[in-house]
């Protein structure tokens, strides 16, 4: 990421970037909550652990009340990112 776009006129700091040939543009305080989500996905083992690192999260809490039907695995439970619905598939 080449950091922050502080141009007269945003009310707001965005990243701009390119990815995969493409031009992305993403308001600053967003990459930075995918990119917290991404390291929580690929770095911890349990559900527990995972759980802790995105518990002030409320969009990532709201889904995966929605997905889970609240019924989330126990804390000690094997984490894998295929348990996220829809996450490995690339979108």
């Amino acid at each position: 990421m080449r950091g922050p776009d502080t141009s007269p006129g945003l009310d707001r700091q965005f990243l701009i970037d390119e990815f995969n040939g493409s031009l992305v543009v993403i308001p600053e305080r967003e990459a930075r909550r995918l990119a917290n989500l991404n390291d929580a996905i690929q770095q911890f083992r349990t559900w527990g652990d995972f759980l802790s690192r995105v518990k002030e999260n409320a969009a990532t809490r709201e889904y995966l009340a929605r997905q889970f039907e609240d019924e989330l695995p126990p804390s000690d439970e094997w984490f894998d990112s295929s348990d996220l619905p829809g996450f490995n598939d690339g979108d």
